[in-house]
């Protein structure tokens, strides 16, 4: 979560479901023991202020058809909504430099 780049430069990584779920990648009905996830309660507390925040200050992207949108996962705290349009893909890649 907190680790030095190549450079010395420090690094905070923050992801909502390390601290709520202890997975980067977990369920939607993922519900371990507190004393479990990585960084406890705390993290967890930590995990739901900073969605408020996210919350309160985000800015709302639509992307429309044929677009593509990339940014860094290391420098944009981000979020996708909920879609129901079968017709819609959604691919992960991950570009290493």
């Amino acid at each position: 979560m907190l680790y030095e780049e190549a450079t010395g430069r420090p690094v905070l990584r923050f992801s909502y479901n390390l601290l709520t779920a202890a997975d980067y990648d977990a369920a939607l009905d993922a519900a371990p023991d507190p004393e479990l996830l990585p960084l406890g309660r705390a993290g967890a507390a930590l995990a739901r202020r900073v969605g408020e925040l996210f919350d309160q200050y985000r800015t709302r992207i639509l992307v429309p058809d044929g677009c593509l949108l990339i940014w860094d996962n290391q420098r944009m705290l981000h979020a996708r909504s909920a879609y129901e349009d079968a017709e819609r893909h959604l691919t992960r890649y991950w570009i290493a430099a």
